[in-house]
Formats: C-alpha cells, sequence, structure tokens
C-alpha cells in the first residue's frame, strides 16, 4: 500500500508539542521541542543545539538521528529508516484493514507493548495523541529500570 505524508504523520495544527513533551520530562529537557508526530504517536525533536531526535514512544526510547534538519531531510530518502520511524509495514497493514484515525488521533496499542501487548494490528486502536503520550510516558518512567521479562501485576487499562 503506498502510504502519502497524511497517511504517516499528524499535522502540527492537531497537537500541541509543550503538552505532550510534559509526558517525557523525566527523559527530555525544556531544551527538546516537537517538530513531527507519526500516525503511531511517536516523535521527531529538534533541540535547540538544532540536533534531531527520535522519540520511540514503543519503546521509551530517545535517539539522535541526525545533527541538523539538513541531515535529518536526506535520511528520509533511507527507506528502512523511513518504515522504523513511521512504522510503515504496520501502518499499512492498519489502513488496509479499515482502520481510519481522526486528525488528532494516533494509532496506539490497547495493551502497551512494554506491559505484554504484540506488535500487530488487532493490538491498535485510534487514539487521541495526547491520551497516547498521557499513557506511555509515565508507563515508560515506572517500568524503566525494571530488567526485560520482569513479571508485573496490578494495571488495569481503561479506554473511554
Amino acid at each position: 500500500m503506498e502510504l502519502g505524508w497524511n497517511d504517516i504523520t499528524i499535522h502540527r495544527d492537531h497537537y500541541d508539542g509543550a503538552k505532550l513533551l510534559r509526558f517525557w520530562s523525566w527523559l527530555v529537557d525544556d531544551s527538546y521541542g516537537v517538530m513531527l508526530s507519526t500516525a503511531m504517536g511517536d516523535l521527531f525533536l529538534e533541540r535547540r543545539d538544532r540536533t534531531i531526535w527520535f522519540l520511540d514512544t514503543t519503546d521509551g526510547k530517545l535517539e539522535e538521528i541526525a545533527s541538523d534538519y539538513e541531515g535529518f531531510k536526506r535520511l528520509l530518502d533511507n527507506s528502512e529508516k523511513l518504515n522504523y520511524w513511521f512504522s510503515s509495514d504496520l501502518l499499512g497493514r492498519l489502513l488496509a484493514a479499515g482502520l481510519h484515525r481522526n486528525p488528532d488521533e494516533c494509532f496506539s496499542p490497547s495493551l502497551p507493548l512494554i506491559i505484554g501487548g504484540k506488535r500487530e494490528p488487532a493490538n491498535y486502536i485510534p487514539c487521541k495523541l495526547l491520551a497516547h503520550h498521557a499513557l506511555l510516558g509515565p508507563l515508560h518512567q515506572k517500568f524503566r529500570d525494571l530488567p526485560p521479562g520482569t513479571s508485573v501485576s496490578g494495571i488495569d487499562l481503561v479506554w473511554e
């Protein structure tokens, strides 16, 4: 399935980057600003020093990806990086299955992967971008120091 820019991103008119980043304050400081959101809820950030970073909300990881915006634009020609950053394979399957999101929504796991969810279309739902970050930021903060495979109980997720 051919994906266009509007399929893989959320226009900045539909979110407040500062509000999204407050849920990740344990990982980013005020030198970061949101440059772009993907349709899967991940964020491209730009620091005051002009470096470009990728905030992977699935894994709760922050990675520097380019020394500046021009370097970032060059990387957009790399299909492997595009597929990773924009989750193109999964996103294509979600759209092919008939899932639709509103302009202020991303596709978010109904059961986050950090607590046992699967990276498959049946686990994803349209979700307000702000709610996606309000859930995943604190969840990753809470579990960031636990070793992989640690059993966790007592978590109830309620989507309304």
